[in-house]
Parts: structure tokens; C-alpha cells; sequence
């Protein structure tokens, strides 16, 4: 059995594995201890936030699943293991833990945890009840203002912008939430100012792609294509697997009659989601125009 001395020292190694961001070796430590500091639930909870940081999902699954099983009665405790499950895309049970956190113990940020595991389960309704909830504990929350500003954004666009607003008084450099405020005032026709907010948002995180396809749409509707153009492509260099991007790049140019790029834009939708029905819809739409196209040309000729 090892003594109290030699349990101390490999704590210490513990919180230094932490500190270097090495939760694998804290983990095998903490395996090692023996006694009362096996059980202590921070080292275990420090542990699965560690491995989530370098994502290392499963081993953050186990630590957290340990911190639960030594204090079942601890909020941080599900919240770690909520965010795990969320990383593993296991949504409804990370709706599950960050729910026995907040019973155990509420508060504003783990509401908005919620909030955002119901939202990506489509349960909007829910979603929004829960990120009123957090602000109504804490209005200087700018993740629960951003969050219920998306929720809003189709439903109450007024509302959504006056909560992104919010967002950015209290983080002005809220990057997210300038980039929804581009698509609401693109919805809304204010395409000067949507595209302002735009490159506020790409000025702050130059990597979001869907900032691009934002500033793009803007940009097409004030007749400055080439920039539009650029701006699209931009966001599928960015993230070349989102179907959506190339779907948007291809209605772009079939506005502007150039099918050929449209027929291809479409095409590479089609061959990252091969499913989509309004990909194949939109493709064969724009193939028979382009064949009425050439057959009108060959027409002319005779």
C-alpha cells in the first residue's frame, strides 16, 4: 500500500500531466492512486476537460464517466460528461447530463449547454426556453444572447438583432454574432449593412466560412459579381465538404445564365451529397436549360 507521502507525489505528477496537457498519462496516474485521493472527483473532472481540449473524446468519456460514478450529486460532474456525449455526437444523452446539471445545480452557462443540445436535436421551442432561462439568470451572458438571437433569427428577425446586438456591447468582438447579423439584414434587403457586418465577421475570424457565403449573397444582390464570386469560392476553399456552399455557388451562376459553372457547381453538391433531392432537382433543371440553350443556338445557325 502505497504511503500518504507517495500519494501526494503522484497528485502533484497528476496536476502536472494537467498542466501539460497530457491527460493520458494523468489518467494512468490517477488508475495508480490508492485511498482517498483515488476518489477525488476534480482530478477526474480536470482529466476528461484535459482530453476533451485535445480531442480525446473516449478518454474524456471514461474520466468524466468516473467523476459521475464517485459523486453522482455533482453538477460539474454531468456537465463534463455532457460535453463529452456532444462531442461524440451522441445529442440526447448530452441533453440528459447537461439536465441533471442544471437540477442539481442551475446556472446561466449550463442552460446555455442546454440550449444548444436541444437545439441540435430540433427542438427549437425547447432551446429558446432554456436560453431565456440563462439570460434571465445572467443578461451579460453573449453565448445566451447569441444562441437565442439564432433561434429567433427566421421567427422574430427584430428581435434576433437586437439580441446579437447585445451579444457584441458585451464581447465586441463577437464573430459569430456579426456574421448573423449579416444574414438577417441580407434577408431583410439591407445589403450595405449586411455586408459590413460581414467583413466584421471575416475581419475577426477570417476561417468561418459561412461569413463568406454571407458577404457573397450581399454582394450578388448589389451587382458585384466578380467579388461575389470570389467570396463564394473563398468559403469552399475553406470547407470543401460542406455540399451547401457548392449548391449556392451553382444557384449563383445559374442567376447569372453562366450554366456551364452551374451545371458543375451542382455537380459537386451532388457528389458530396448524393442523396439530395434538390441538388439532382436543380441540376436537371439547369441541364434542360442548357440544352433548350444550344438548341435555340443551332436553330439561329440554320
Amino acid at each position: 500500500m502505497k504511503s500518504d507521502g507517495d500519494e501526494d507525489a503522484i497528485i502533484r505528477a497528476i496536476e502536472h500531466a494537467l498542466d501539460q496537457n497530457n491527460p493520458n498519462r494523468a489518467m494512468r496516474l490517477l488508475n495508480v492512486v490508492q485511498g482517498a485521493e483515488s476518489r477525488d472527483v476534480t482530478l477526474w473532472i480536470r482529466v476528461a476537460y484535459s482530453a476533451l481540449n485535445s480531442e480525446q473524446f473516449q478518454q474524456a468519456l471514461e474520466a468524466a464517466h468516473k467523476a459521475v460514478s464517485i459523486d453522482p450529486m455533482s453538477a460539474n460532474a454531468h456537465t463534463v460528461l455532457g460535453h463529452c456525449f456532444e462531442e461524440l455526437g451522441l445529442m440526447e444523452q448530452a441533453e440528459n447530463a447537461f439536465t441533471r446539471g442544471i437540477e442539481l445545480s442551475p446556472s446561466d452557462p449550463r442552460y446555455v449547454f442546454l440550449g444548444v443540445s436541444k437545439r441540435r436535436l430540433g427542438k427549437d421551442d425547447e432551446a429558446e426556453i432554456a436560453f431565456r432561462s440563462a439570460l434571465r439568470r445572467n443578461d451579460k451572458n453573449e453565448e445566451a444572447a447569441f444562441n437565442l438571437a439564432v433561434c429567433l433569427r427566421e421567427k422574430s428577425p427584430d428581435e434576433a438583432m437586437s439580441l446579437l446586438k447585445q451579444a457584441i456591447h458585451i464581447a465586441p468582438d463577437y464573430a459569430d454574432a456579426y456574421r448573423e447579423m449579416s444574414f438577417i439584414l441580407g434577408r431583410s434587403g439591407q445589403y450595405a449593412e449586411a455586408i459590413l457586418c460581414a467583413r466584421n465577421a471575416i475581419r475577426l475570424n477570417p476561417e468561418d466560412a459561412w461569413s463568406w457565403v454571407y458577404i457573397a449573397a450581399a454582394l450578388a444582390e448589389i451587382q458585384e459579381h466578380d467579388e461575389a464570386e470570389r467570396a463564394y469560392l473563398k468559403a469552399i476553399e475553406l470547407d470543401p465538404t460542406e455540399p451547401a456552399f457548392c449548391f449556392l455557388l451553382g444557384n449563383y451562376y445559374r442567376h447569372l445564365c453562366i450554366i456551364d459553372k452551374a451545371v458543375r457547381a451542382y455537380q459537386s453538391a451532388i457528389d458530396l451529397d448524393p442523396e439530395n433531392l434538390k441538388y439532382k432537382s436543380s441540376i436537371a433543371i439547369v441541364t434542360q436549360e442548357q440544352h433548350r440553350g444550344d438548341k435555340a443556338l443551332d436553330g439561329d445557325a440554320s
